[in-house]
């Protein structure tokens, strides 16, 4: 009896998630873990100064399987990632390593460091480090500041003289006839260099004559095109992730097309496409829709999240229709554009 009611309970909320707007993409069950081993090499830099940082990531066991998500690798603003490094050890650890820094002065406080890791039983941890603070300080002090702030006129800042120099004679008799090889050459190599690029000019404008046909569609027409190439579900599954990445880029293509503020859309993350959208006149209910598709996306081509038909129909649907979305959004603007005009 207590296995019906288990099931029954098991149901109801399978369908209670899929039929939830909130939860009507893929679930993952998600848990945060503080690293205990961070370590920085300062916390007082000047402007753009290197720290340098460490940390470890460990499995629960040593047979344990698990995938660092390191293109959601991030640390808290105004602080930049420069370089992070990672290495195995013997343990089934991972030694984590990087530098970071910031180009903004000041007292920053609550600075954190967090990156994504995926497990072999569906699980995804989020390891972050506990908050740090730093001083940043400017390039110059208060008093070089001040003293440049009284400078009125640049010309009058006397600079040393410079160290008496003895006079000598150049013999151009014995470089003349290498002078005159060398000259002879750089003609000749200008030459031939102008014949070939004349040469592959013309064979690139023999090559585009055709033209691309998909340069003659709009950003929303060219979108509808190459939803059709990847909106047929595979049981190959290194195909359907194929198919998963041509959809985002299709939906990224036309969100640089329509709004100029992301116009590095195509080559973003997840996390810098959905920051670069909040700048533009873009309901906050379809970013975090957009947001929720692209990681439940991400999990599948890079933590090899399950997938089956239903799903993959799913995002084919949930794409076009944010697709949609985004072309209206545009017309909007640009009539609130000529309407100001």
């Amino acid at each position: 009896m207590k296995k019906k009611y288990f099931l029954i309970t098991a149901v109801l909320c399978m369908l209670s998630s899929f039929f939830t707007e909130k939860n009507m993409f893929c679930a993952f069950a998600e848990e945060k873990k503080n690293i205990d081993d961070f370590s920085l090499n300062k916390t007082e830099i000047k402007l753009g100064e290197k720290i340098n940082f460490q940390f470890s990531i460990a499995a629960n066991g040593k047979a344990e399987k698990y995938e660092i998500l390191t293109e959601e690798f991030t640390v808290t603003n105004p602080f930049e990632i420069l370089s992070v490094n990672y290495k195995k050890r013997s343990d089934n650890a991972t030694l984590v390593s990087g530098e970071i820094t910031s180009f903004t002065s000041g007292n920053l406080k609550d600075i954190q460091m967090s990156v994504p890791v995926s497990f072999s039983d569906g699980t995804v941890t989020i390891f972050s480090t506990e908050n740090q603070t730093f001083t940043v300080a400017p390039v110059f002090t208060k008093e070089e500041e001040e003293a440049l702030k009284k400078v009125e006129d640049p010309s009058t800042i006397e600079l040393r003289s410079p160290l008496p120099q003895e006079k000598f004679r150049l013999y151009f008799e014995d470089w003349l006839l290498l002078i005159i090889i060398i000259v002879v050459l750089a003609i000749a190599a200008v030459l031939i260099y102008q014949r070939i690029i004349k040469k592959l000019h013309s064979k690139t404008s023999d090559n585009q004559k055709g033209g691309d046909p998909l340069d003659k569609l709009g950003a929303y027409e060219k979108f509808l095109f190459m939803m059709e190439n990847n909106c047929e579900y595979s049981a190959d599954r290194k195909e359907t992730e194929i198919k998963l990445s041509g959809m985002s880029s299709a939906l990224k293509e036309l969100i640089m097309h329509t709004f100029e503020a992301t116009s590095n859309a195509k080559s973003e993350t997840t996390r810098e496409l959905l920051y670069s959208m909040r700048h533009e006149n873009i309901d906050d209910v379809l970013i975090s829709n957009i947001g929720a598709v692209f990681n439940s996306m991400d999990m599948v081509k890079f933590a090899k999240a399950g997938i089956d038909q239903n799903a993959f129909n799913d995002y084919v649907k949930n794409i076009r229709e944010f697709g949609s979305k985004i072309n209206e959004a545009g017309k909007k603007g640009a009539e609130n554009e000529n309407s100001k005009i």
